[in-house]
């Protein structure tokens, strides 16, 4: 029997992921979300993680699966299979969420640029390569890939290239949204973070 609505399986539950899922759920599409880690939004802090899923399975009606690792994808019915370790799920389409990685295919090394272990452009505080007379920004340096962060991290660039003033960037001091409704956001250490940096911290929801 033909499906009435169309239906997405998105893997991964980072912003991008919980993003797309909101707006495809309120676009008539039943959507699921698969996550490999222990909670969504691994690296924000663990209360903000469950206050978004309980909101999006809630009020949504996302069902929000985590510690799912997936195995395969194949097709089925009219649809597609994904295959994982507790089970399978099928729908219509499948979203795959779950990061970018820097394109950095530019034949770098005729320049002198290196890259870093994250494999995006390496690059100083100044955001100035290992060629002195190149500096990146954005995705391609690697790190969290975020507008805010990129548009940041542009203007710095441009600034230091164009007129050698020798910006620095504070990548902790650029915030960080995850654009559902209702939208997160969060910016400097998490607690976590803070107390592996030493602070004698008192935090609370």
């Amino acid at each position: 029997r033909p499906r009435i609505r169309p239906s997405l399986a998105i893997i991964g539950g980072r912003a991008l992921a919980l993003e797309f899922a909101q707006m495809y759920k309120r676009l008539g599409v039943d959507t699921i979300i698969l996550q490999r880690s222990e909670r969504i939004l691994p690296d924000w802090e663990p209360e903000i993680s469950l206050s978004v899923k309980n909101y999006l399975e809630k009020n949504d009606n996302i069902p929000i699966f985590t510690n799912v690792r997936v195995k395969e994808v194949r097709k089925g019915n009219g649809g597609k299979i994904v295959v994982t370790d507790k089970g399978e799920v099928e729908a219509d389409e499948i979203l795959l969420a779950t990061g970018r990685k820097p394109n950095v295919e530019m034949n770098l090394d005729a320049a002198g640029i290196e890259l870093n272990d994250k494999g995006g452009i390496k690059v100083n505080e100044e955001l100035r390569t290992s060629n002195p007379n190149v500096y990146a920004a954005g995705d391609v340096i690697g790190g969290p890939m975020l507008e805010a962060l990129a548009g940041r991290q542009g203007s710095i660039a441009a600034e230091n290239a164009i007129m050698n003033v020798k910006r620095k960037i504070d990548m902790s001091s650029v915030p960080q949204v995850v654009f559902i409704e209702p939208n997160v956001a969060k910016v400097g250490l998490t607690a976590l973070e803070a107390m592996k940096e030493g602070y004698d911290i008192d935090h609370r929801v």
